[in-house]
């Protein structure tokens, strides 16, 4: 019997999880140190009030095979939604994902034509500019002009950071989508709709639950992780793990799948590593407002790139789904502050923040007349965007290769991986390596796939 430790009960995890615990010879267990599975894709319950942690969606470019996957295989439904969203930039709302005669109808021809024309003329001059940094980059792609106009206010409010510090790889893993593959969606139709579970983008975390507890595996929640250990040989031997009432306990493990932070697991295996070694991650502040006034305007989703609104993005879940709330009075907002952990929007209080919502809401006009505010709280997630500062790269490759090292355990998922992704790539990662565990391809190597893994970028 192999006992198989699944650190983590995000989706990775909880695919992985669910694949080998239904195979012979296979021991699983999961430690979760929150008291919910599903990670950051998660539908909790407050006040009688459900909501997913932060605004997800699957898109309609999701692999057929995931698709297929989560339909057939774990029964989910998954509802066939317009997509509404709305882009706020220069103080106006452009249908969201964009088009180009939004854009130009929004902005004026006048400015636009500049736009093309800085385009054009930054293509002509074929300069060699140096892309070491995201900012870099951007202005070798799209001129200087449209830079500073378009992106680089974006930029500095995701990360926190200047952009002339962020890598080149920023660009790549998450950018305005003016480019020609959203053109392409867009004249397809593809970016018009998008699919979502009946009961909240949690329904997906939930179903692995039932089916894992089903096949005997066991999910312990509120545990967490403090030691890895491996003995002489390099070969992973048992976890260690807090239980929730504080009670040290030790399991043994012959392969440990690690989806936490891949510098936690480092810190597990190997002890504190010093801040030359550690990785950046940037957190968001989720406000959740019930209030009782609909929008005045009829999106489903906004989004705030621009630096002059506090605001991330504005997302009204009700719209995802007709059953998610289907008896609230008025409307509950989900509003995303992209924050670092110890950052003034990260310490201000509830009713701080409600009051730095509540006026960007009429000043973006998406109310008219100030709300009523019938509830609200928030939720604070350290670690939910990589950072990918300019040395990003060599610390990373340096801590997974020294993870490698270790035989027996697999360092995957959106945080165990670094990656900013999405969820069909999550589940993907985990359909993969749970093939590899269970030799249905051996030809297909791991850490082939891994390295393509970690060639995704995530879609708005």
């Amino acid at each position: 019997m192999k006992n198989i430790v699944v650190l983590g009960a995000g989706l990775t995890g909880l695919t992985v999880a669910r694949e080998l615990s239904r195979a012979q010879g296979y021991s699983v267990v999961i430690l979760e140190k929150e008291s919910y599975v599903g990670g950051l894709a998660a539908t909790l319950t407050k006040d009688g009030i459900s909501f997913d942690l932060g605004s997800h969606r699957i898109h309609p470019d999701t692999d057929v095979g995931v698709l297929r996957y989560l339909r057939s295989d774990l029964g989910i439904e998954l509802l066939k939604r317009p997509r509404r969203g709305a882009l706020y930039l220069q103080g106006k709302f452009l249908r969201y994902p964009v088009i180009i005669l939004d854009f130009i109808r929004a902005i004026s021809i006048r400015k636009s034509l500049i736009y093309g024309l800085s385009y054009l003329a930054n293509l002509i001059r074929l300069q060699k500019w140096p892309v070491d940094s995201y900012k870099q980059a951007m202005c070798a792609f799209v001129g200087q002009r449209i830079y500073t106009d378009l992106y680089e206010d974006f930029a500095w409010k995701l990360w926190g950071m200047d952009p002339a510090g962020i890598s080149a790889e920023g660009m790549r893993r998450r950018s305005l989508a003016f480019n020609w593959k959203a053109i392409r969606k867009s004249v397809l139709g593809m970016d018009r709709y998008f699919f979502y579970p009946r009961h909240g983008i949690g329904e997906i975390a939930k179903r692995f639950e039932q089916e894992i507890v089903q096949s005997q595996g066991r999910i312990l929640k509120g545990c967490r992780v403090t030691q890895v250990n491996f003995d002489k040989d390099s070969q992973v031997s048992s976890v260690v793990y807090e239980d929730p009432q504080g009670k040290s306990n030790q399991i043994e493990a012959s392969q440990v799948i690690s989806t936490i932070p891949v510098d936690a697991l480092q810190e597990c295996l190997f002890g504190p590593q010093d801040a030359s070694e550690s990785l950046k991650w940037r957190g968001l502040r989720v406000l959740y407002v019930h209030l009782k006034q609909v929008p005045s305007l009829g999106n489903d989703t906004f989004y705030f790139p621009e630096r002059k609104v506090r605001l991330g993005r504005v997302s009204l879940i009700q719209k995802f789904s007709p059953d998610l709330n289907p008896s609230l009075e008025g409307v509950l907002l989900t509003i995303e502050f992209p924050c670092s952990l110890g950052d003034p929007t990260w310490l201000k209080r509830d009713d701080e923040l409600l009051q730095i919502a509540l006026e960007d809401l009429l000043v973006t006009g998406i109310y008219k007349d100030t709300p009523e505010v019938i509830r609200s709280f928030s939720i604070c997630l350290e670690k939910a965007y990589p950072l990918y500062d300019l040395n990003w790269k060599e610390r990373f490759d340096c801590l997974y290769s020294r993870i490698n090292a270790v035989r027996g355990i697999y360092s995957v998922g959106r945080r165990g991986m670094f990656l900013h992704c999405n969820i069909d790539h999550s589940i993907s990662q985990g359909l993969e390596l749970a093939s590899q565990l269970l030799g249905v391809d051996p030809s297909r190597i791991w850490g082939d796939r891994a390295r393509q893994f970690r060639e995704y970028s995530a879609r708005d």
